[in-house]
């Protein structure tokens, strides 16, 4: 997490369209996403060895409003720090902030 906070502190990241679009789909601040990822813990970490996307975690954090947040960064093969994601975690493939549900 100190890699992430550093990033957004530096502002030294690059939010994918994907990320935007989820950004304006679910009524998310690039301020709020900022403060998950400075804020939040890594759920999950997942990546294979070569992948072209870099190594990826999923970080869990709270809006200042107090609802859960989620936020996908991975690390680019420049070393770079990209949002890959971001969306509010809600059933069927959430059963709370933490455990996955349905596929």
């Amino acid at each position: 997490m100190s890699w992430i906070r550093y990033q957004v502190m530096a502002q030294e990241y690059r939010i994918s369209p994907h990320a935007l679009e989820e950004c304006l789909e679910e009524d998310i601040l690039v301020e709020e996403l900022e403060y998950v990822l400075l804020n939040g813990d890594v759920l999950e970490q997942y990546g294979k060895r070569n992948d072209p996307r870099g190594d990826r975690c999923l970080v869990l954090g709270y809006r200042p409003q107090g609802d859960a947040l989620h936020v996908v960064v991975a690390q680019a093969c420049d070393g770079a720090m990209n949002v890959v994601t971001t969306y509010l975690p809600k059933p069927p493939k959430w059963l709370d902030d933490k455990t996955r549900g349905e596929l």
